[in-house]
């Protein structure tokens, strides 16, 4: 097993040394270097495999072994332009990238990777038994499945040694039926691959048919039962993408038996269920069978299910910001800060402009924006915030810790959370406000229900349609506060606030809400002050669709103005 992995000056990585268990887990935001960790292994591997095929010079003065080869020969390239494949600089003959492997009992190689003369590419590789394991073409020492997005409707029978090479060129949706054909020929595999098809699929069964004297083709088909309970074949190609995922990867895994099993985003198709079931059979495999195994992922089903089983390394900007083991006290804290924040785009901690973190429950801040022009209406400079949709806001517990989090790394920034007020009472808001100021942690609740609501007030409609009167704004936003969506859709929510704020205050374990009462009270509070009670989502949508249809006016409502203020905002980010 390779126990340490260094990458230096490779794609996104510039040097960044990986401390590897065996089940590994890459999580970090969108171009964070997950994948450059993953497709530089890779590269390695495929680069070791190449040297076996094309023959290399030892070079026992140098402690060297090297060959050149055009691309082509490569089992595998990570990108076909290969000028940005380096960190920061282009492919030449002095400048490129090494990738070392270290093993507590094989050694250590480095191979590196430079631009040969006539355009190939020149490699140098440290010899070490290690290096003898990874060039090993005959059993692959790791199998590459990149996402699957389909396989062809036929497949043609390939050699053994054609398929060999797709595990190390991550070719799985090419290749699948030879695959699958391989691993029918061993029965004890064989056995174990079905029961695991049916771990996944209960009613699944593969079946594989082809005739080496007669067919050219392979066929495989899938025996399941529909919901009457009868029994029908499909042909494998009219299995789903999720389905045929599953297969492309316990495949490779029971017919190579590799050492190193890479998955890059396996999640991307799979339903959350398969998605926990992948790892409780990958890391039985792995126990069994000591196969190492790396993936790099956003899915939070993922990272719950190999919390307790696996390592996780946060990547930021190619970078290894944090190593979390499964015995380390804080890991099943941090990750559920991860999993509550959704993609894991916690913030850009190497931004030098960076003064606040504001956390929000708009899981659409950056496609709807109202949020942030409030913020920019209330004296916010977007460019020293980072804005993420966090899915904890309101637990003040895991809030605490994501403060405490980012304070290893920036004592100096801040934390505004935001939340809406929904059907808050002032007094409610109060005791909420100070549980997070007690904490350093500051509160922003909007005036009305949600954010949306904030965009009907008539100083910022003013603001936009300054050929209207106060009156006449006020008159259209009267008629959206008396439509009959607007009216039901608010107090329906006002009511069921109403009632779970009568049952939890309530001391009594049989009491009772007074439902009829409480409804009342609902409705008198909403027609007595509808701009402070109607919910904004459906109020803000009548009143465009009235601006639309009876004033002939199109303007954007969602933008920022000076009648959006809100003077706690400007104070907190002024003082």
């Amino acid at each position: 097993m390779i126990s340490r992995v260094r990458i230096a000056g490779f794609k996104k990585i510039k040097d960044c040394s990986f401390d590897l268990d065996r089940l590994n887990v890459f999580i970090g935001p969108n171009n964070s270097g997950k994948s450059s960790v993953l497709q530089a292994i890779q590269f390695a591997i495929g680069t070791a495999q190449t040297g076996s095929r094309v023959g290399t010079r030892l070079n026992k003065n140098e402690g060297r072994e090297s060959f050149s080869a055009d691309t082509t020969a490569f089992l595998y390239l990570p990108i076909r332009e290969l000028s940005a494949l380096i960190h920061d600089r282009k492919l030449t003959q002095s400048t490129g990238a090494d990738i070392s492997f270290s093993s507590e009992t094989l050694g250590e190689t480095t191979i590196s990777i430079k631009r040969g003369k006539n355009r190939n590419l020149s490699i140098n590789m440290t010899p070490a038994p290690l290096l003898e394991q990874l060039k090993n073409s005959n059993a692959p020492y790791c199998v590459y499945t990149p996402g699957l997005s389909g396989i062809s409707i036929s497949e043609e029978f390939k050699t053994k040694a054609v398929v060999l090479k797709s595990a190390t060129r991550g070719d799985s949706n090419l290749y699948l039926r030879n695959v699958l054909l391989l691993l029918k020929e061993n029965p004890e595999a064989w056995e174990k691959f079905s029961n695991a098809v049916r771990y996944f699929f209960p009613d699944c069964t593969i079946q594989v048919e082809f005739s080496p004297d007669t067919d050219e083709t392979i066929e495989i088909f899938v025996k399941t039962i529909d919901d009457d309970g009868q029994e029908f074949i499909l042909p494998i190609d009219a299995m789903g993408t999720s389905a045929l995922q599953i297969l492309q990867i316990i495949s490779y895994v029971y017919y190579f038996n590799p050492p190193m099993l890479i998955l890059d985003e396996p999640d991307t198709h799979l339903h959350p269920n398969n998605q926990r079931r992948l790892i409780s059979i990958l890391n039985d495999i792995s126990v069994e069978t000591n196969m190492q195994v790396l993936i790099a992922t956003h899915s939070r089903h993922i990272i719950d299910e190999a919390r307790e089983l696996a390592s996780f390394f946060w990547m930021q900007n190619g970078t290894l910001t944090k190593k979390i083991s499964p015995y380390d006290d804080s890991q099943s804290d941090f990750i559920q800060i991860m999993m509550d924040l959704g993609a894991l785009d916690v913030c850009d901690l190497t931004n030098p402009k960076l003064k606040w973190i504001i956390c929000t429950e708009d899981a659409k801040v950056d496609t709807d924006k109202y949020l942030k022009n409030i913020l920019v209406s209330s004296g916010f400079d977007l460019s020293t915030c980072k804005i993420v949709p966090y899915q904890g806001c309101g637990k003040i517990d895991s809030v605490v810790f994501l403060k405490q989090f980012i304070e290893r790394y920036i004592p100096s920034l801040k934390i505004l959370v935001h939340r809406d007020r929904d059907y808050l009472e002032d007094e409610e808001i109060s005791k909420l406000k100070e549980k997070y100021n007690k904490q350093g942690i500051h509160l922003w609740i909007t005036p009305g229900t949600d954010l949306e609501s904030m965009f009907l007030n008539k100083e910022h409609l003013l603001k936009i349609y300054p050929e209207y009167s106060e009156n006449e704004i006020q008159e259209i936003l009267d008629s959206v506060f008396k439509n009959e969506q607007v009216r039901k859709n608010s107090i329906d929510r006002l009511s069921k606030h109403l009632i779970e704020n009568d049952e939890k205050n309530s001391n009594n374990p049989r009491h009772r809400p007074n439902y009829a009462d409480l409804v009342d009270q609902a409705k008198e509070s909403f027609d007595n002050n509808p701009s402070k009670y109607a919910y904004g989502k459906t109020a803000l949508g009548v009143f465009k669709d009235t601006m639309q249809k009876k004033h002939k006016k199109g303007t954007i409502i969602v933008t920022s103005s000076q009648g959006l203020f809100q003077s706690e905002l400007n104070k907190l980010y002024t003082t």
